[in-house]
Formats: C-alpha cells, sequence, structure tokens
C-alpha cells in the first residue's frame, strides 16, 4: 500500500502542478477557498453589509440555464463585498465598517431578499435542534416544482443561523450543499460551499459537488482542486476523479497506471475500469453491459466515448446527472424523452433545455409536415408536434396543433416545464374571435402553465362564447378551481360564479364529485379565498374517505400550522417541503392545504399559490366531464 501512495504522488506531481499560492489563484481570477488561506468566509447580513454587484434576477417559477459565472469575494478590513467574477467590485473602504468577530460561518449563502432568497431572518425562533432533525430528512427532489424551487431559495439564503447548538458533526453549510447537489444544483452547490472554509465541508459532501462540476462539464475548476485534496483525501472515489482529470489533460499514461493501480484495491468499481480500458483508451464500440446504478465518475466517460447510450441509464438517476443526460446520445428516442419529461414536470429542467431535446428527435420531413394526423403518441407526439409548430406559419394549424399537444399531455405535465415549453412556442397567437373554438385548450395550457397575462386572454375569450354556457363546458368546468387559484377569476366573478359551479358540479348528487368539490373549497380557504357557509354546506360530507394515504406525523403537521401562525418563514418551507414532497398526486389534500395556508401566512404568497393551483390542476385539469 505505500508503495501505491508514492506512485499515485508522483503520478499527481507529474501531471498536475499544484498552484503556488492564493494569491496567483486570486490574480488569476479563480476562486481558491478549497486551498489553504486565511480567507474570510461570508457571513452574509447578519453583521455586515453584502453588497451584490449587480443585483441577481430574481428566483422564478421555472429552471433557470445555469450560468457558468462564480462569485468572487473581496475582503477589506471591515466588510466583504459579494459579485459575480466578471464585475469590478468597489472598494471595500467605502463601505460602512463593521465587526467580523461575530459572523457563523453556516449564514453563509448566495440569495439576499433582493435576489430571491428568504430573508437574513428567516430562522428566526426557530431551534437549532428542529432543522437539525428535519433537514436531513428532506428528500430532494420534490415531486412539485413549487416546492423545487422553493427548496433552492431556502438552501442558497444568506441568513442568521437557527438558535442554539448544534448537535450534529456536520456543519448547517454541509447539509445545504448535500441537499442542493440532490436538487441537482452543481454551479450553485459550488458556490456555496466556496464560501467557508474547507473542513466546514465533510468528504463525501465535497467529493459529489466535484463530481457535479465534473458531470456538468467545468471540468478546469474541478480538476483545478482535485489534485490538493488527493492530500488529505484518498480514497477509491476521489482517486477516480484524478484518473479522469489526468485523461481529460490528455495524459493517459498517467491515467493508465492509475488504473492499474485501482485493480489491486478491494471495492474498486469495474464498470470505471472497465470503460477507460475498453472504451476511452482502446476505443471500443460495445460498452459495458452494466451500467446502473449509475455514477457521476461513470457517465462522464460514457459522455466521452460518445457512443449512444443504452435504455437503462435513463431510467432513475440522481437529478445532479439529468442535465447532461438529456444532452447525450441515446439508443432509444423513447427513454431520453420520458426522463426529460419527468425532469420538465419536476421543474428540474428549463423550457430551453426541454425545448432542445424535442428539437433534437429525427423525424422524416414528410412525418413533421403531417404531424396532426401522426400515429405517434406521448412524448414522440409531443416532439415531433413541437417540431412541426416551429415551421408551421398558419396561425389556424398552429392553433390544431398546439391543440394536439395539449390533449396528449396530463396536467402534471402541462403544470411543469413542459406547459411553459409549449407556451413560449405559441403565446404570440391572439385570442381573438375567430378562434373561439380553441379558447378551451388555449385556457387550459396557459392556466396549468401559470403565464397569467395570456390565461386571462383565452379565459375572456372563451366566457364571450354564447354559444355554450361557461360552465357547461366541461373542460372549463374542470378548471374553474384552478382558475381560482391561480388568481385569474377576481373577488366579483367569484362570489357569483362559485354557486353556479357547485350547481354544475353536484346536479348529479354524485359523492365522488361531492368531495371533489368540497377539496375545491378547501384549498381555496387555505389560499385566503372567502368561502361561504352555504357552500360548505353543501359539499360537507361525513362519511369515511375509501382512499387511504398514509398522512405525515401529526407533530409535523402541528408544528406546520404553529410555523404559520407565527410568522416562521423558514421552518414553514422546510416542513412544507418534508410533508408534501409526493406532490398532489399522493398528498392528501388536507396536508397540501396545510402547506399553502402557512407558506400563505409567512409571506411566501407565490409558493402558495403555485402549490395550490398544482394541486387544484391534478385534482381537477384532467378529472372525467
Amino acid at each position: 500500500m505505500k508503495k501505491f501512495f508514492v506512485i499515485l504522488f508522483a503520478v499527481m506531481i507529474v501531471a498536475f502542478p499544484v498552484r503556488q499560492s492564493l494569491a496567483q489563484d486570486v490574480n488569476d481570477g479563480r476562486d481558491a477557498s478549497f486551498l489553504p488561506s486565511s480567507r474570510v468566509p461570508n457571513g452574509g447580513e447578519r453583521n455586515l453589509p453584502v453588497v451584490i454587484t449587480p443585483p441577481a434576477p430574481a428566483f422564478s417559477g421555472e429552471r433557470q440555464p445555469t450560468s457558468s459565472v462564480e462569485p468572487s469575494v473581496s475582503v477589506g478590513a471591515d466588510s466583504i463585498v459579494v459579485a459575480p467574477s466578471n464585475t469590478v467590485v468597489k472598494s471595500a473602504s467605502s463601505i460602512e465598517a463593521a465587526s467580523l468577530s461575530n459572523i457563523d460561518p453556516d449564514a453563509a449563502g448566495v440569495l439576499t431578499s433582493k435576489n430571491g432568497g428568504l430573508g437574513s431572518s428567516m430562522w428566526q425562533d426557530t431551534p437549532r435542534a428542529l432543522v437539525d432533525r428535519l433537514l436531513p430528512e428532506v428528500n430532494l427532489p420534490t415531486a412539485s416544482p413549487t416546492l423545487n424551487n422553493l427548496a433552492r431559495r431556502l438552501l442558497l439564503t444568506i441568513a442568521q443561523v437557527p438558535n442554539g447548538k448544534s448537535a450534529l458533526t456536520r456543519s448547517l453549510t454541509a447539509l445545504r450543499v448535500e441537499k442542493l447537489v440532490a436538487l441537482g444544483d452543481g454551479p450553485e452547490a459550488w458556490q456555496m460551499a466556496n464560501l467557508v472554509k474547507p473542513e466546514m465541508i465533510d468528504d463525501i459532501t465535497l467529493r459529489m459537488t466535484v463530481e457535479a462540476l465534473l458531470v456538468n462539464g467545468d471540468t478546469k475548476t474541478a480538476c483545478d482542486i482535485v489534485p490538493s485534496m488527493m492530500s488529505s483525501h484518498n480514497s477509491l472515489e476521489w482517486q477516480k476523479l484524478l484518473i479522469i482529470c489526468q485523461l481529460q489533460a490528455g495524459d493517459t499514461k498517467a491515467a493508465q497506471l492509475g488504473v492499474d493501480l485501482m485493480r489491486e484495491q478491494t471495492g474498486r468499481d469495474d464498470i470505471f475500469i472497465g470503460l477507460i480500458n475498453k472504451n476511452i483508451i482502446n476505443t471500443s464500440k460495445q460498452l459495458p453491459r452494466q451500467l446502473t446504478p449509475l455514477k457521476a465518475s461513470n457517465l462522464v466517460l460514457l459522455l466521452q466515448t460518445g457512443l449512444p447510450l443504452p435504455t437503462e441509464v435513463f431510467a432513475r438517476p440522481d437529478a445532479i446527472l439529468v442535465p447532461q443526460l438529456i444532452k447525450a446520445k441515446a439508443a432509444d428516442d423513447g427513454a431520453l424523452l420520458a426522463l426529460a419529461e419527468k425532469a420538465a414536470a419536476r421543474g428540474l429542467i428549463s423550457s430551453s433545455d426541454l425545448a432542445g431535446v424535442y428539437a433534437g428527435i429525427s423525424f422524416k420531413d414528410e412525418a413533421i409536415a403531417n404531424a396532426k394526423s401522426s400515429m405517434e403518441t406521448g412524448a414522440k407526439l409531443r416532439a415531433l408536434t413541437f417540431q412541426a409548430l416551429s415551421k408551421e406559419a398558419d396561425v389556424k394549424k398552429r392553433l390544431e396543433l398546439a391543440v394536439n399537444f395539449i390533449q396528449s399531455a396530463d396536467a402534471v405535465a402541462l403544470s411543469g416545464t413542459v406547459g411553459t415549453t409549449l407556451a413560449g412556442v405559441v403565446k404570440n397567437i391572439p385570442a381573438q374571435a375567430e378562434y373561439v373554438s380553441y379558447a378551451g385548450a388555449m385556457s387550459r395550457l396557459f392556466t396549468l402553465a401559470g403565464v397569467q397575462e395570456s390565461a386571462a386572454s383565452w379565459i375572456k375569450l372563451a366566457r364571450s362564447n354564447s354559444s355554450v354556457s361557461f360552465f357547461e363546458d366541461a373542460t372549463m368546468r374542470n378548471l374553474w378551481p384552478v382558475m381560482v387559484t391561480s388568481g385569474l377569476v377576481d373577488d366579483a366573478t367569484y362570489g357569483k360564479e362559485l354557486p353556479l359551479w357547485l350547481d354544475a358540479s353536484l346536479k348529479d348528487a354524485d359523492r365522488a364529485k361531492r368531495q371533489l368539490a368540497g377539496h375545491a373549497l378547501l384549498l381555496f380557504s387555505a389560499e385566503g379565498i372567502s368561502v361561504s357557509d352555504d357552500a360548505w354546506a353543501r359539499v360537507v360530507d361525513v362519511s369515511a374517505d375509501n382512499k387511504r394515504i398514509n398522512p405525515p406525523a401529526a407533530l409535523l403537521m402541528e408544528r406546520l400550522r404553529q410555523a404559520g401562525t407565527s410568522n416562521r418563514k423558514a421552518e414553514a418551507a422546510l416542513l412544507s417541503l418534508l410533508v408534501a414532497d409526493s406532490g398532489a398526486a399522493e398528498t392528501p389534500v388536507l396536508v397540501l392545504a396545510e402547506a399553502v395556508r402557512a407558506l400563505r401566512l409567512v409571506g411566501l404568497a407565490a409558493e402558495a399559490q403555485g402549490l395550490a393551483r398544482e394541486t387544484a390542476a391534478v385534482l381537477f385539469a384532467q378529472a372525467a366531464p
């Protein structure tokens, strides 16, 4: 074993000269907080001013394409200035002085209340012991795009740490970095890790963060740091990262030596070794039979081969692998599309990412020209229709194609990035009287996708259709609760239409429909929308529900209620992530309504509305007429 480490160290010295000083790293414009340094961690808004220059855009409901710009930090005598690395940081001497002595490194983050953060006091009145107990249990990503976006904001916010001493051996920052990686936010995880001293990030979390950089194509940043890590982190997984960096640098001899040494060790990764020996160095066109569970290091090698990837690698990958997997060659387009749409439904990829997948599927020109009458189904039909829409100029034909797309997708898909992707293509079609026959479908698309202005225009057109009563149209009747939770029905109209909607929904006195209508009223009330006693009386039912879904622990629900009424913002967000992570299809409506209520009460109105809209969409937008 001694011999192994002597050889490995020699290889490292030859292949990757370690940079000489922190000053050199700073002069090169690269962040070097993982190297030995006296850098002061960013402590956020607690005791000193943090200036963001220029302000970053606020978080939207949709996953944005990741920026490659990392923050740089200028440490003055008494303050810290945080700015993107391509901006000029003003002299710290011009900033009001504040003491650095009380800064807690766990307060570090990249978001303030001005650019999407939850505020520096978001943990006020929440004990550290509760956060330590609950945060590790959060399962990310959730089934809800709204909650996933909320999770990003919670994890990235600069804030005072919760009160009390921690009983955990890991730092709060390390937990946040781990959850960001699980959510698929590799660049953001790296930014967070770079804001604190290296000893605050445990070995596994640090390695996962570096793997995330590699798998998302930031080879330079990752490979700049791997050699220095090898002096204190020498597990097999770190050795694999070193070998990947050697391959990226074109040093196949050093990589081969590392692989040969790895063969002698217990617990070696035979898939990794096989990929390098057979497919990278010897360029075999046949991949190993077993590639799952898919590891980040193995995906980097798979992508380097340029070979079509088999179906199984697209089945259940970790979120951090998805952005690169959807750009890879696939042996089966169906598997690639299924992964892309599943990730889109959860808000894990952007509209441009999904559009790229749709556009990359190969179809004959004849198939695209006849997309409206295609025999394709599911995701393949949506990809074909998307391509046809990009080439079609006639407005009515575009609307017909859009309707085909909408009818092929369920409410869950249309409520996520699938819906916003289509909405982006057809949003410029005007809601004019000549297109009234398409008003129902277009109202459904834009309402579910959360595109308020376009939804309002098409809903107005649908209301103007004198040939059929608004609630006699099953599409509009089932869409109405989603419209209400989305804020698309004003108070006066809501007061008039609620009895009419109940009349249409309950006219056959079916118990299931009464229960469904009751769920709508529950969501309305949670969102702060008034529900009359008469409306409650019409839907109340004391009989047992036949559908059995295990609810969250009563203690969590009570704590969620208290967090909402006591304005404990971060705690309400954290508990909502825990109780509602399965989404509307699996979580009891009462639980989701309580999460909506708590988020609204602590001032997270957009998240409350988004979760209510998603829930109403699943319940009603695809309900039977």
